[in-house]
């Protein structure tokens, strides 16, 4: 008895905090956020796909699903660049935007050694993708408080 309760108050704190998630994911939803969700969900699968030359023609896919979001990211700006003084806004939108373009550069650098069955380089470079990825987060992401 006293763990059917116990259950059925679970449940019913877990249903009541549903909103309230789903509100908060809305507030997060930005078109640059979209495009990075893309970058983020094929490049989970390109880490994986990579270190496999018999999927050399998947990853490539996975890269230009990459490399279109990246693109499509330059037309967009940090949400965070709002809470920078307007006197550094500027310089900070300008990194941002040279950043996904040393990234862009990467991304072509895995494709031209995927093309070439050079999968440890190919590996190797999704590496510096991985590396640019934490630290373009730390740097143009709005900190959590």
């Amino acid at each position: 008895m006293k763990l059917r309760r116990l259950l059925l108050l679970s449940s019913l704190a877990a249903l009541l905090t549903l909103p309230t998630a789903a509100r908060a994911d809305e507030e997060e939803h930005t078109p640059l956020g979209e495009q990075m969700e893309v970058m983020g969900d094929a490049f989970r699968d390109l880490r994986r796909s990579v270190r496999e030359a018999d999927r050399n023609a998947e990853s490539l896919e996975l890269l230009a699903t990459i490399r279109e979001a990246a693109v499509k990211s330059l037309d967009y700006e940090p949400e965070y660049a709002a809470d920078i003084p307007e006197a550094q806004r500027a310089d900070f939108i300008k990194k941002y935007h040279e950043d996904m373009k040393v990234f862009l550069t990467v991304i072509d650098d895995v494709a031209s050694a995927l093309k070439a069955g050079d999968n440890a380089k190919a590996e190797a470079l999704v590496g510096e993708m991985r590396s640019a990825q934490r630290s373009g987060h730390k740097a143009y992401r709005r900190p959590k408080d």
